[in-house]
């Protein structure tokens, strides 16, 4: 899930300084944009997440939609 969000950086074009950047750049130079944009966005909803993280959805982020 980390992973992801650093992805999601590079998505964006805000790659993030912190420890996941080279895994990070790696797995979107290997996908490409819009791969590593959809990896990203399948991470983003709560209900991919492992359960032990579930709960704990991360503040300004959309719950799941009916």
């Amino acid at each position: 899930m980390l992973i992801a969000t650093a992805v999601r950086g590079f998505v964006y074009d805000r790659p993030d300084p912190g420890p996941y950047r080279d895994d990070a750049q790696q797995i979107y130079n290997r996908l490409g944009w819009e791969q590593a944009a959809l990896l990203a966005a399948w991470f983003r909803d709560s209900r991919n997440w492992p359960q032990s993280r579930a709960k704990k959805r991360a503040a300004g982020w959309p719950g799941p939609t009916q």
